[in-house]
């Protein structure tokens, strides 16, 4: 009976060995959170990964460890420029802003 409190535990924490990585943040846009249901996708060469905001605009998104990725958010009915993100073992914070170029795109702005 003592195993089974461990398997369990092991398999709940087997999505986080493997995955190992994790980039989280907030975004905002005009000075205030985003809200809640924004898209985030960062593009990896494995594939990729996505998550979503939660009611005060801050995201989290577990992946493998790889050398440099591209963040993007989708707001306002498009996707953002791409953002360089280096996801590392230990857990990487971006807090960006969201700014709207002249010709119209979103970009992300590191703060």
């Amino acid at each position: 009976m003592k195993r089974l409190p461990m398997v369990l535990l092991l398999i709940a924490c087997l999505p986080a060995l493997v995955l190992g990585a994790q980039i989280y943040g907030n975004l905002r846009w005009n000075n205030a959170s985003v809200g809640e249901g924004v898209a985030v996708r960062i593009q990896c060469a494995e594939g990729p990964y996505e998550g979503r905001t939660d009611g005060y605009g801050s995201y989290s998104v577990p992946l493998r460890p790889s050398r440099k990725c591209d963040l993007f958010v989708y707001f306002a009915n498009q996707w953002s420029i791409p953002f360089d993100v280096y996801p590392s073992q230990d857990p990487v914070r971006y807090d960006f802003d969201i700014v709207r170029q002249p010709d119209g795109r979103l970009a992300l702005r590191r703060r």
